[in-house]
């Protein structure tokens, strides 16, 4: 639009002299090949026009690589829906030996305004310093966990490091820089997090409820229902709150506009979680007493 650049960075618009411009949806794909021996890394600012700030515009990113020549594709990161009002995401990805790299521009929502924007995007050594905040530690880049999950047998992965696995489903549905930027913005959740991604269990039951809409607001819901969780006593229903809590959480990031559980309704995630509570203990209710039935017939049965 025969206009400079510009992005929000640390909460200023800021202008860039080079960059590229993309109406979501859309694709870029650059070949690597000569160059990835050496610069190990791939960096770059991610975001919608500043420009359109009042008008709107809501972007998704998602960065991957392929090693062999364009065959399939391994998806190294995707970053929460952007706005154009919002500061743009710093990416930071491990590209060694790759072929080409992939920066997926993926609309959330009406498209008008969705003038993505990369800038500042760069090949890099390992003795770069990026511009991306590490805020929680505690798990791998996924990039490095599919290289480990892919250097073992499928037998001894499913045997002895099946955590490794889920940790690698958990960040394809969550996206490590939203993970990354989330524990930034909300320090407090580093713990609750912890309780989530470091038992193979919890995963697993993460895992097993089904994708998540809404990255965002499913870590938003989660860290809420934890608390409410940790107060429950411990009893035998303790698996059946633990599920319930889960669900919850993914039930309130859902995009399924008719559930009543969802943001889109302004449902807050404890009403949700009261609700599917009730649901379960009258459902148990109800199985109680058609197991007592069951019995007495069969006990009429055999007398």
């Amino acid at each position: 639009e025969e206009k400079q650049i510009s992005l929000f960075v640390n909460d200023e618009q800021t202008y860039f002299d080079k960059g590229v411009g993309v109406h979501a949806p859309g694709k870029i794909t650059y070949d690597i090949r000569n160059y990835t021996q050496d610069y190990s890394y791939f960096t770059a600012k991610l975001g919608v026009d500043a420009s359109k700030k009042n008008q709107g515009g809501e972007v998704k990113f998602i960065i991957s690589i392929s090693k062999d020549n364009g065959n399939s594709w391994i998806e190294l990161d995707k970053t929460k829906a952007v706005k154009s009002s919002e500061n743009a995401i710093s990416i930071y990805v491990p590209v060694l030996n790759a072929d080409y790299i992939r920066i997926s521009f993926d609309p959330n929502g009406a498209t008008s305004y969705d003038h993505s924007v990369m800038v500042d995007a760069k090949l890099v050594d390992s003795n770069y310093v990026p511009d991306v905040t590490i805020a929680y530690p505690n798990i791998e880049h996924p990039y490095i966990l599919s290289e480990t999950i892919n250097s073992r047998s499928i037998e001894e992965n499913i045997a002895n490091h099946k955590s490794d696995i889920f940790k690698y489903t958990f960040l394809q549905r969550i996206g490590y820089s939203t993970l990354q930027d989330f524990v930034a913005k909300n320090p407090s959740s580093k713990e609750k997090i912890d309780w989530l991604v470091q038992d193979e269990e919890n995963l697993k039951l993460l895992i097993d409820t089904g994708e998540i809409s809404y990255p965002n607001a499913f870590l938003s819901a989660f860290c809420s229902l934890y608390e409410a969780y940790q107060k429950l006593p411990i009893n035998d229903n303790n698996i059946i709150y633990k599920k319930m809590m889960i669900a919850a959480a993914v039930a309130y990031s859902s995009d399924v506009l008719a559930s009543p559980f969802t943001q889109h309704h302004n449902a807050q995630p404890m009403i949700s979680l009261s609700v599917i509570k009730l649901w379960c203990n009258y459902l148990m209710r109800i199985s109680f007493i058609i197991q007592m039935i069951l019995t007495i017939i069969i006990w009429n049965i055999t007398e």
